[in-house]
């Protein structure tokens, strides 16, 4: 509980505290969107459905709820913020590439002081997890900005 706690306090303050390239309005919709499924994949049915991986315990919780409230959305807005939009393919993949290395070296970690846990999940599977997560975020993002000018 201590490492959560700790965990929420110090990516918030990272994200306080970076310059922002994101508007309010697109902090706001990736943070719910990545919010909405990560607890609806990860929490619903990865966990409560199937139990193949979880925070804590089988099941839903109030812990579960601040990870997902705390900790996501901030890994979200860092992810986003520094994501290479206007750069060539292969960075924008080398980007997500190192995003993932970092959160699955974090999850490693998780599991190993019994903040998350696995019965028939592993980090190869969550590494094509985050990749596709990542991958769906930029895109909404993309398509947000896109939305966005077209209204102006």
């Amino acid at each position: 509980m201590i490492f959560m706690i700790a965990s929420i306090i110090v990516l918030w303050m990272i994200v306080y505290s970076i310059p922002k390239r994101l508007s309010v309005f697109e902090m706001y919709t990736t943070s719910l969107l990545f919010a909405v499924v990560d607890w609806s994949v990860l929490s619903v049915f990865l966990d409560v459905r199937y139990n193949w991986v979880g925070y804590f315990d089988k099941g839903a919780d109030y812990r579960t709820l601040l990870v997902i409230a705390g900790i996501d959305p901030a890994v979200n807005l860092l992810m986003l913020n520094f994501f290479p939009f206007r750069k060539h393919f292969v960075k924008k993949l080398a980007y997500l590439a190192g995003c993932t290395f970092l959160l699955c070296f974090y999850e490693f970690m998780n599991l190993k002081i019994g903040f998350k846990y696995y019965t028939k999940w592993n980090l190869g599977y969550t590494a094509l997890y985050y990749v596709s997560l990542f991958s769906l975020l930029a895109f909404n993002l993309y398509v947000f900005r896109k939305l966005s000018a077209e209204v102006k």
